[in-house]
């Protein structure tokens, strides 16, 4: 009799560490959760006066003054997994009168901040645009085996930037999803 409720305790014990597991890999995004294709929702970040529109089958995270882990500047965040090196950002941070340039100073800070003899950045285009009436800079580059996209925007009192980041082999596979994304940007102020 001892015998059988060892061995029940231990079917008991390895059932609920697999659901556990299970839950765990699903709210973590490891799991994939079936999401329609081709829905889309709007999220309006009220705080730092912005609205997107963003594919449902992705994750998406939005944070406040103190941003994500300690990177002040973001704001929202959007992925498949957090497995999966695919993310598009949105930065933040507050300017008065900012230029364009003043924006790409900015978010060029941290990659001019890395070693580089470990990381090597190449870019591979500088485009002014126009996005709803802002006038805008399209930027690509590559760090390491990482492509990035990063739309700049100056705004009367603070800068932003939309970074699409992925490997470079799945990069275009993004691309569309993105422009439309970006297409979508909406100004509150």
């Amino acid at each position: 009799m001892e015998m059988i409720r060892k061995k029940i305790s231990l079917k008991t014990a390895l059932l609920f560490v697999m659901v556990w597991l299970l839950l765990a890999s699903i709210s973590l995004g490891y799991w994939p959760v079936n999401r329609s294709e081709g829905e889309i929702a709007t999220i309006t970040h009220e705080l730092y006066g912005f609205s997107i529109d963003y594919p449902t089958k992705w994750k998406i995270d939005t944070y406040g003054e103190n941003g994500y882990r300690g990177n002040d500047d973001l704001k929202l965040q959007i992925y498949r997994t957090t497995l999966n090196n695919f993310a598009i950002f949105i930065y933040q941070t507050c300017a008065t009168e900012a230029t364009l340039q003043d924006v790409h100073s900015w978010r060029m800070k941290p990659i001019t901040r890395l070693n580089r003899e470990e990381f090597t950045y190449s870019r591979i285009s500088y485009d002014e645009d126009e996005l709803n009436g802002y006038p805008i800079i399209r930027h690509i580059y590559i760090i390491n085996d990482t492509k990035f996209e990063e739309v700049y925007i100056a705004r009367s009192d603070d800068m932003l930037s939309i970074r699409l980041q992925a490997p470079i082999e799945d990069f275009d596979s993004y691309l569309e999803e993105f422009d439309a994304l970006v297409a979508s940007f909406r100004s509150l102020e």
